[in-house]
């Protein structure tokens, strides 16, 4: 965790997006696999939220990240200027587009 903080920092400070996002998705993920396999173990990701991963991996042509909380709740991260392009694909699924909440930064 300490040597993924000193990344992400390195990241945003140079405005390297790659290792960013790369650092971004792993901890999530990581987070969620730890208390997986952890003794004993509990499932906070539900089906639905890898869905909704794979889905935006798999429509979503710009440059995107996200992180989780210690829930299924995913967060995008992505340029303000892709806004519009993310609402769009998110609308394609109206099984979890009702569930979203928007928080915008720098507005």
């Amino acid at each position: 965790a300490h040597l993924n903080h000193q990344e992400i920092i390195k990241a945003l400070n140079s405005g390297d997006w790659d290792s960013f996002s790369e650092i971004t998705k792993s901890e999530a993920l990581t987070l969620h696999a730890l208390m997986m396999t952890s003794k004993p173990s509990y499932i906070l990701l539900k089906g639905h939220t890898l869905s909704l991963i794979e889905k935006l991996e798999g429509n979503l042509t710009i440059p995107f990240t996200f992180t989780m909380d210690a829930g299924p709740n995913i967060h995008l991260i992505y340029k303000n200027e892709y806004h519009d392009k993310v609402m769009t694909v998110l609308r394609d699924y109206s099984d979890f587009y009702e569930y979203l909440i928007e928080d915008r930064l720098g507005i």
